[in-house]
């Protein structure tokens, strides 16, 4: 979420940090509530995966669980079987 926000807040430079404020401030209060249900409903599957990787990085765990699950879905939708792949 903070990339987005950081993106959103950084379109103009800042002279202060009353202005970087306000501007972060703005840019929370424009993301999309369906961005933020998005975001958030990672958040567990994301803990997992950093508790796995014992803190360190683990964006790409996530993303080839996600790659297995959309594998095993379109697998069985074409062919009726439920193998599951482990990559």
């Amino acid at each position: 979420m903070w990339t987005v926000v950081e993106d959103m807040a950084s379109q103009k430079c800042h002279n202060n940090l009353d202005s970087l404020k306000r501007s972060l401030v703005k840019a929370v209060a424009e993301i999309p509530l369906e961005t933020v249900r998005a975001m958030t409903a990672e958040w567990p599957e994301c803990r997992k995966a950093c508790i796995e990787a014992e803190g360190g990085h683990f964006e790409w765990h996530v993303y080839k669980q996600k790659c297995k699950t959309i594998a095993n879905k379109l697998f069985a939708l074409k062919s009726g079987c439920s193998v599951k792949f482990s990559f």
